[in-house]
C-alpha cells in the first residue's frame, strides 16, 4: 500500500505542469466540494457525511447508508453522477496512466539515464545485422568445448 501511494504522489509531481491534468484536478476538485456544499446544504448532512456520500457517489460505490430525501437533492444527484463520474474517471485514467509510466522506486521518476537509458548500444557494438546468429554462437561454444548440446 505505501507503495502505491509513493506512486501515486509521484505521478501527480511528474503531471503537475501539465495544463490539462491541472484542469482535471480542478474539475475534480470543485465536483467534490460542490457536492459536499450540495449534501451538506439542502440534505442537511454533517459536513464528514456529505463529503463521504460524494465521493461514494462519484465513485459509483454506492454503499447505500445514504441516499437523498429531498426531490431536490434526487435531481442534483442524477446530474451530478452524470457529469461527475466522467470528470473523475477521466482524472483517475490520466493518473493511472502516468502511475504505470513510473516506478515508485526510481528516484529520478522514469528519466532515462544520461546516455540513452538502459536499451541503448554500448559503444563499439555492431549493429543487429552485423551481429552472428544464435546459431553462429552455439556452434562456436561447440567447437569450443567440444561438447554437443549444452
Amino acid at each position: 500500500m505505501p507503495l502505491l501511494i509513493l506512486g501515486m504522489v509521484r505521478a501527480i509531481w511528474a503531471l503537475r505542469r501539465e495544463p490539462q491534468f491541472v484542469s482535471l484536478g480542478l474539475l475534480t476538485a470543485i465536483a467534490i466540494v460542490s457536492g459536499t456544499a450540495f449534501y451538506s446544504l439542502v440534505e442537511g448532512l454533517r459536513f464528514v457525511d456529505a463529503l463521504y456520500f460524494s465521493v461514494v457517489t462519484l465513485t459509483t460505490v454506492g454503499y447505500g447508508d445514504f441516499a437523498p430525501e429531498t426531490d431536490v437533492g434526487k435531481l442534483f444527484t442524477a446530474v451530478y453522477v452524470l457529469v461527475g463520474i466522467g470528470i473523475l474517471l477521466t482524472f483517475v485514467t490520466t493518473l493511472a496512466g502516468k502511475m504505470s509510466q513510473t516506478s515508485p522506486l526510481d528516484p529520478f521518476g522514469g528519466q532515462p539515464a544520461r546516455g540513452g537509458g538502459d536499451f541503448a548500444p554500448r559503444r563499439g557494438s555492431r549493429p543487429p545485422s552485423e551481429r552472428p546468429s544464435h546459431a553462429e554462437l552455439a556452434g562456436t561454444v561447440t567447437a569450443q568445448t567440444g561438447r554437443k548440446g549444452e
